[in-house]
């Protein structure tokens, strides 16, 4: 049986509140999580930017 994965929570805080990753990632490394904490950033931020800051329904993951 294979090594479980730890699971990273990417949250995002802002002046306006903060909406907590309830569901999580399993990512292998630390650096594999500061990667896609990095790319989840860039994407909302660009999102945003759009007009295009949306959220799946009882999700904090950026729909893609």
């Amino acid at each position: 049986m294979g090594q479980e994965m730890p699971i990273f929570y990417f949250n995002i805080v802002s002046a306006s509140g903060t909406i907590a990753d309830v569901e999580g990632t399993e990512l292998a490394t630390l650096e594999d999580a500061k990667r896609e904490a990095i790319r989840d950033a860039r994407a909302h931020e660009s999102s945003c930017a759009f007009g295009q800051g949306h959220f799946r329904e009882g999700s904090s993951r950026l729909w893609r």
